[in-house]
Formats: structure tokens, sequence, C-alpha cells
């Protein structure tokens, strides 16, 4: 591997491993909130609800259950997407010196 090869693989996991710092942020981030709502939500609503349906905290939850889940699966594309583009720098790289040798056959 040459060095700009290696020096865009070191900024690829650079970045790679800020999103994912980013991702459990944003988890931590969503766990407060869920549990500040859930909270707020106890003080709000009464505390004999008859209704058949499901609780407005039980929903709330479950969509904030939903939005980590699509940060996993974000994260996951994310890494991918750069397992591919280091694939295809090698590529590349591979490419070019086959064609540098063949030139100078």
């Amino acid at each position: 591997m040459n060095q700009e090869l290696k020096d865009a693989l070191a900024r690829l996991e650079t970045g790679q491993d800020a999103l994912l710092q980013s991702a459990l942020s944003a988890q931590q981030q969503n766990d407060a909130v869920m549990s500040l709502l859930q909270r707020l939500l106890a003080l709000l609503l009464p505390k004999d609800i008859d209704d058949a349906g499901p609780r407005l905290d039980d929903l709330l939850g479950r969509l904030i259950a939903q939005q980590a889940a699509n940060i996993e699966l974000s994260k996951q594309i994310l890494a991918g997407v750069a397992r591919i583009e280091a694939g295809q720098a090698e590529q590349r790289d591979q490419t070019g010196s086959s064609l540098e040798r063949h030139r100078s056959c």
C-alpha cells in the first residue's frame, strides 16, 4: 500500500470513530430524554386511566426505541460504506500500479 492510501484509510478510520462516538452520544441523549419524558408524563397524566389503548409513555418509549434502532442501522451503513470506499481505493491503487508496471515493460 502506498502512503496516500494509508493516509486515506487512517482518515476514514478517524471519521468512523468520530461517527460511532457521536452515535453513542445520541443514544445517551435519547435515554436521558426518554427518562425525562416518562417523569413528565407521570406528573401530567392521571393515575387511573381507564382507556383500553396503550399509555402515552409506552408509545413514546417505543418511538425512542425505534430511533435508537435507526441510529444503530445508520452506524452499520456508515461502516459498510467506509469498507466499500476502502476496497475501491485499494482496487484503484492496484489497478494503477498494474498499469505502471505494464507501461514500464
